[in-house]
């Protein structure tokens, strides 16, 4: 995010192309992907075309259709994001982190404007609105964990619920909260859950004939979407 302001492309293949090149660095190592929000949306577009390039897919908060997070709340700071780039900054850091939140909700803000420029921020939001990857749902054959807060108003629990169903041997972890910021909160239930889910592949992996080690890579493109 902090990189350059002014790209010609944010597009979803954008994203896919930043995935790509970071994970090609690595070599042949098969890697996981943590993908919260619209990174959520990168990340299921690279796992549907580079399955064997992933351990694991871990998707907090994201969905697989832009337009099925129309809620009332996510609508109004669509319009305060036209008219209010100031506001629209705190009002989105305070969604992160709670309304309570000062000094880190500040610095989070200083983030968000200097991350990004009121006009590609636009150019994001109106890309990622347009984005249906429902097609490609059923093309996943990684391991994938979709995880969702229930409290969250304006991120419906349908949503986790939509997608995982869509999603072959999908798992959905629904867990008690109403921050959307998984390292707020209960952050145990949230760890837990995934070791849960990485647990789960040790044991087949176990059952199997070795082949090899592997390394696993958590990869969290939150802070290039904002």
């Amino acid at each position: 995010g902090l990189s350059e302001h002014d790209i010609s492309d944010c597009s979803v293949d954008c994203l896919v192309l930043d995935l790509e090149a970071v994970i090609d660095r690595l070599g042949p190592t098969k890697v996981a992907l943590f993908a919260p929000f619209y990174s959520g949306l990168a990340a299921i577009a690279y796992a549907a075309q580079h399955p064997e390039r992933l351990s694991h897919l871990v998707v907090w908060h994201s969905w697989g259709r832009t337009s099925d997070t129309s809620t009332p709340q996510l609508r109004g700071l669509g319009r305060l994001l036209a008219v209010d780039w100031e506001l629209y900054a705190e009002t989105l850091t305070h969604s992160m982190l709670g309304w309570s939140k000062g000094r880190q909700a500040r610095q989070m803000t200083a983030n968000v404007r200097e991350g990004v420029s009121h006009q590609m921020m636009q150019v994001f939001i109106g890309l990622m609105r347009r984005v249906d990857l429902t097609e490609l749902l059923p093309r996943i054959r990684t391991p994938t964990l979709v995880v969702h807060r229930r409290g969250i108003s304006w991120l419906p629990v349908s949503l986790a619920r939509s997608l995982a169903s869509r999603i072959p041997d999908a798992r959905l972890a629904l867990l008690e909260g109403t921050l959307p910021t998984p390292y707020l909160g209960d952050t145990e239930a949230v760890l837990q859950a995934i070791d849960e889910f990485f647990g789960e592949g040790e044991e087949a992996a176990a059952a199997a004939p070795p082949s090899g080690l592997a390394t696993i890579l958590f990869t969290d493109m939150e802070g290039s979407t904002t």
